[in-house]
């Protein structure tokens, strides 16, 4: 693929995927110039490319319902293929991890499998409150309102209390 507009550092996207956005294949770029894309596309209703098509290069982030991202931010569906150009990616999301302790400690989560360009700590996830958390009181006000009148505990005389019928 050749695109007239590139300023492209030679062989930067070497690895990353390039998607032919109207012809619905796809590639692994194997070289670029500052000009051009080779990649050998596959997977398409047309695996070729032409004159003004559509095109987009990834490394693939963000990955569709990756940690970090939320519901998606365009209306449109995402088709697989052919891919829809309009296609916005899911807005983010990031996940709020804290007061997680084992024996005492606090632990922090962390990414051991090598997906740091994919998944990273305060970008798609915080060791840390969510701002403006507000925990619930403990005990919840709640928790009193229920009071079982037999002594017993047994799942039967529970079932009684609360006339949830017998057991199935």
């Amino acid at each position: 693929m050749t695109y007239s507009g590139g300023t492209w550092s030679v062989n930067a996207f070497v690895g990353n995927t390039v998607y032919n956005l109207r012809g619905g294949s796809k590639g692994k770029i194997t070289a670029n110039t500052a000009t051009t894309v080779t990649a050998a596309l596959s997977g398409g209703a047309r695996n070729s490319w032409n004159r003004g098509d559509a095109f987009k290069i990834t490394n693939g982030y963000p990955a569709l319902d990756q940690i970090g991202r939320g519901r998606d931010a365009s209306t449109t569906p995402v088709l697989h293929p052919p891919y829809d150009a309009s296609y916005q990616p899911q807005a983010s999301e990031p996940m709020y991890i804290w007061n997680n302790k084992m024996d005492g400690l606090v632990q922090n989560a962390e990414v051991l499998n090598n997906t740091g360009i994919h998944i990273q700590e305060n970008r798609d996830y915080y060791n840390a409150a969510m701002p403006g958390y507000t925990p619930y009181p403990y005990p919840h006000p709640l928790r009193n309102d229920i009071k079982l009148k037999s002594e017993s505990g047994s799942p039967a005389s529970i079932r009684e209390h609360l006339d949830i019928g017998p057991a199935r």
